[in-house]
């Protein structure tokens, strides 16, 4: 703001002065260090640190910690929200065993030591966390192995506490169990087997005392492949395959009111004979249901059931990704609701996420774990893959190298852009860790193409630069087709 008159020269160090403050026609640029590599023309973050970063959607690093020193397959890793602590529940002898799992800043976990849950009675159970009330809803045949009994636990520390009022059901020869969670009724879900013939869904009431309502689903169906629930509306899902050789596949459809009030089945959809193996289905943000199965007509080829739960319509699409005869985990992130499916194949981990717009197209394939994965929840009917809630979708998977269980969450991609750390554009490129030149407010910076003369424009969340405001930060204004005066951070 100052006019500076009759100056003949100045040297190198006070033009350097002059620029890093800002003054002159030139603007200003600020020497940090490269958190990551940075290209040049990147927008730039001013990271907690004090560093530079460029603006994109960030993965946070996947949990992966040893919980177990033996290879558990019949397990339930959950997560709950309120207290940020993973419990996992699992089979030992003939006890059912837990431990809870303190998450570290940096994102490892440290594991309490082994307590026991429930003690001389069948290892076939099922555990959830319902956020609603921050509790863990566990069931499980009673002492003669026979009817099922539900139970509640609190959580404090790194124990977990019977909050009493437990429910037995009179439903006899109890053989699977599979859980989800409803946020639309902020309810429980279960559904179970009993006496080897007949499928039932369960309403876990939360509200109002703690109860429990037997739907009789069909006879002659014992595998319950899944469940899964809309996080808008009243509707449940089962998804299960007959026990006879001459059975079929089925997806059915109930609804639990925003009162807690479970509504009666109905074949909503027969996905296929007895040789479609159903493996699991998830809902997503939009309301798409996407259920998957392995066709053993076809050579164990993947295939997914795509349902458009609102508009009706169902089509079946073929998978380009999973490995013939595979039971991955679909399961829907809950912060974005992006389904995500997570398999096994030739001894690595793999993650992939669906598209479910119009049809199911699969995105490229991430590798999480490279080498030494033995099983990925292998039983498929105890609870594991459909025993999630919160804000953190865990798993565990069995190690070749070290017969370990360790758990993985899965990761909610999100942006490092928030409405305070914008700083300015890269001048030019780095790699991490490197001295790096940020332009900021009334600097000029090149490097781009097809920029239309005077329009603003705007940083989005995952770095691109375009004239959209919406859930964006404006950046400055083009001045040529290729260079932007950065007027605002």
């Amino acid at each position: 703001s100052r006019a500076l008159n009759n100056i003949t020269s100045v040297d190198a160090t006070t033009v350097a002065a002059l620029s890093t403050a800002g003054v002159g026609a030139g603007g200003g640029v600020v020497g940090l260090t490269a958190d990551g590599a940075i290209t040049a023309a990147d927008p730039i973050i001013l990271t907690d640190t004090g560093e530079a970063a460029s603006v994109a959607i960030a993965t946070p690093p996947l949990d992966d910690t040893e919980w177990n020193s033996n290879a558990i397959e019949k397990n339930s890793i959950l997560y709950h929200k309120t207290n940020n602590k993973y419990i996992a529940i699992y089979v030992n002898g003939s006890d059912i065993d837990y431990k809870v799992g303190t998450i570290s800043s940096g994102g490892s976990v440290s594991w309490s030591a082994g307590a026991t849950l429930s003690s001389g009675r069948s290892d076939r159970y099922a555990a959830i966390y319902n956020p609603s009330e921050n509790l863990v809803i566990f069931i499980q045949p009673d002492s003669s192995h026979d009817n099922p009994v539900i139970r509640k636990y609190s959580l404090s520390g790194n124990t977990l506490t019977d909050e009493g009022s437990a429910i037995t059901s009179s439903l006899q020869g109890t053989v699977y169990f599979t859980m989800c969670y409803h946020p639309y009724s902020q309810t429980v879900f279960c559904c179970y087997v009993s006496d080897a013939t007949n499928l039932y869904g369960v309403r876990i009431k939360n509200t109002g005392g703690f109860s429990a309502t037997d739907v009789n689903l069909t006879a002659l169906a014992i595998r319950p492949a899944g469940v899964a629930a809309s996080a808008t509306n009243d509707n449940v899902f089962v998804y299960y395959r007959e026990a006879s050789t001459a059975g079929s596949t089925y997806i059915s459809r109930a609804s639990i009111s925003s009162s807690g009030v479970l509504g009666n089945f109905g074949y909503s959809y027969q996905v296929g004979n007895y040789q479609h193996r159903p493996t699991g289905l998830a809902v997503n943000a939009d309301n798409i249901l996407v259920a998957n199965f392995f066709d053993q007509t076809d050579g164990n080829n993947s295939k997914y059931i795509r349902w458009n739960i609102g508009a009706g319509g169902i089509t079946e699409i073929a998978s380009s990704n999973l490995p013939t005869g595979s039971y991955p985990i679909i399961a829907t992130e809950p912060n974005t609701g992006t389904i995500y499916v997570t398999y096994r194949d030739s001894g690595a981990l793999k993650q992939f996420t669906l598209d479910t717009s119009s049809t199911v197209s699969e995105s490229a394939e991430t590798t999480i774990v490279s080498s030494n994965v033995a099983s990925l929840q292998s039983n498929l009917y105890i609870s594991q893959i459909t025993s999630y809630a919160g804000s953190k979708q865990p798993f565990s998977y069995t190690t070749t190298s070290d017969t370990t269980s360790r758990s993985r969450t899965l990761p909610a991609p999100s942006s490092n852009l928030t409405s305070t750390n914008l700083l300015g554009l890269a001048s030019e490129t780095k790699a991490d860790g490197e001295s790096v030149d940020i332009a900021v407010i009334g600097s000029t910076v090149g490097g781009y193409t097809g920029l239309t003369i005077g329009a603003l424009y705007y940083v989005q969340t995952d770095g691109t630069i375009t004239t959209s405001s919406t859930d964006a930060q404006l950046i400055g204004k083009a001045i040529s087709a290729t260079k932007i005066l950065i007027t605002q951070v």
